[in-house]
C-alpha cells in the first residue's frame, strides 16, 4: 500500500488492493462460521417470543 500511495494511487486502485488482499485471506473463520450458523438457525416466529 505503501507503494501506491508514493506512487500517487487514486482511491479506485487503493480500493481494489483492498479488496484484493481481503479476498485472498486464509483465516476466514468469521465468514465460514457465519455461514454454517445461518443454515442451522430456525426462525422464530413473533408470537413466540412474545411479539
Amino acid at each position: 500500500m505503501k507503494q501506491l500511495l508514493r506512487q500517487g494511487a487514486d482511491r479506485t486502485a487503493l480500493k481494489q488492493l483492498i479488496v484484493d488482499t481481503w479476498n485472498k485471506r486464509t483465516d476466514r473463520y468469521s465468514d465460514e462460521r457465519t455461514e454454517q450458523t445461518a443454515k442451522m438457525r430456525k426462525k422464530i416466529e413473533m408470537s413466540y417470543i412474545g411479539g
